[in-house]
């Protein structure tokens, strides 16, 4: 069972909002102890809305399966926890902008001595090298240094979903699974330098082929529109349908199946805006509900465009969320989606709620804790 291949893995988290947190999510899904550390107050990402009460949706939905900590690291009694319970942790992940744990003497520089199997996962929007390595950004500045948005023919056309942030949450992810078998061979830790931008630029891997060979990458992009195989079209109603026929065999059942035989052998023609007002004019003759009971015993690349809402009705969706308890009643959550349904269902954690809990299995006992309560150092 994957949710619990991770099981004895303690992973120290520092991460905050999407990228980071969703990384941690999915080890904590494999059966990880994710330890959120979280400064006095709570993590900024608590505040993000939509809120269901004073709880923020995106939160608990990135956040459960987690304990959390709540620990002042501008204190030195504060960093010197962290060190304490290193002594027990595999992992730890941050997503501050490089040079704040350095700050706090808790980079990896000054802690691989010391700690010499610990792998240490930074992730940042540029790198922790180069000269934009400290600059502040968010996904949508990731994809547009990329090259994500200027691919687009509307350059003002903002994805729903957050693609760098994403990516960089898998990339962090595997990184550390592959750095935890290899610390199984090698016995030792190290640093992983995981760059949310170098993960967009990841994603167009097959524009940039392009590009690199001399030629334009935007003009020659066939995924964009430009072919009518692979295309969205309206339909009667003011729906919509996508049409990804790439493969001949495909091209050629739709074309029959449409009694177009003679569109067959203009799949791939240079100029394309014809053949594409043709099939736009077939489309919108009939409702979507019509397209997709007529395709529905056929083997073609179709698919209507749903809404959000109609998405998570689909059984696929369905099958992906689960039930997790909260004050204000049952939430659903969507779970990893290589991770068997049975997984462990704790909800997010509230701030600090595991503070006692985490620092007495470090070994700290309940006078010490105190104390470190009346500093504020919890």
């Amino acid at each position: 069972m994957l949710s619990r291949s991770l099981e004895g893995i303690r992973v120290l988290d520092f991460t905050r909002l999407y990228p980071g947190p969703l990384c941690t999510l999915m080890l904590a899904d494999l059966g990880a102890d994710v330890m959120k550390v979280e400064a006095p107050g709570g993590e900024m990402g608590r505040l993000m809305p939509p809120l269901k009460g004073d709880q923020s949706l995106s939160f608990l939905q990135l956040n459960r399966n987690k304990r959390s900590l709540m620990l002042d690291l501008r204190k030195e009694e504060g960093r010197l926890i962290v060190k304490k319970l290193l002594e027990s942790c595999d992992v730890l992940i941050e997503s501050f902008r490089p040079g704040v744990m350095k700050r706090f003497g808790l980079d990896y520089e000054n802690l691989r001595g010391e700690f010499t199997r610990l792998i240490y996962c930074s992730i940042s929007g540029y790198g922790q090298t180069g000269s934009n390595s400290g600059k502040p950004g968010h996904d949508l500045n990731y994809i547009s240094v990329a090259g994500i948005i200027g691919a687009q023919e509307k350059v003002s056309i903002l994805p729903p979903v957050q693609i760098a942030d994403s990516i960089g949450a898998f990339q962090a992810s595997t990184a550390i699974l592959a750095a935890l078998f290899q610390r199984s061979r090698t016995g030792a830790g190290q640093f992983l330098d995981i760059s949310l931008l170098d993960g967009a630029f990841f994603a167009i891997i097959l524009l940039a082929g392009i590009q690199v060979s001399g030629l334009d990458a935007k003009s020659e992009q066939y995924l964009s529109g430009r072919l009518a195989c692979y295309n969205i079209y309206r339909t009667l109603d003011d729906r919509y349908l996508t049409l990804a026929l790439l493969e001949p065999k495909f091209w050629n059942h739709f074309c029959a199946q449409m009694q177009m035989p003679q569109l067959a052998d203009r799949q791939f023609q240079e100029n394309q805006q014809e053949l594409i007002e043709i099939i736009a004019e077939r489309i919108a003759t009939k409702p979507l509900t019509d397209w997709i009971e007529y395709f529905s015993t056929e083997d073609v690349c179709f698919a209507p465009v749903q809404s959000i809402a109609e998405a998570l009705q689909s059984e696929p969706a369905k099958r992906l969320l689960v039930p997790v308890d909260y004050s204000f009643g049952s939430f659903l959550q969507m779970r990893t989606p290589f991770v068997e349904k049975t997984l462990n269902k704790r909800k997010a954690p509230e701030p600090g709620e595991h503070t006692w809990q985490i620092l007495e299995e470090a070994g700290f006992t309940k006078p010490e804790i105190e104390a470190f309560a009346r500093k504020g150092i919890l």
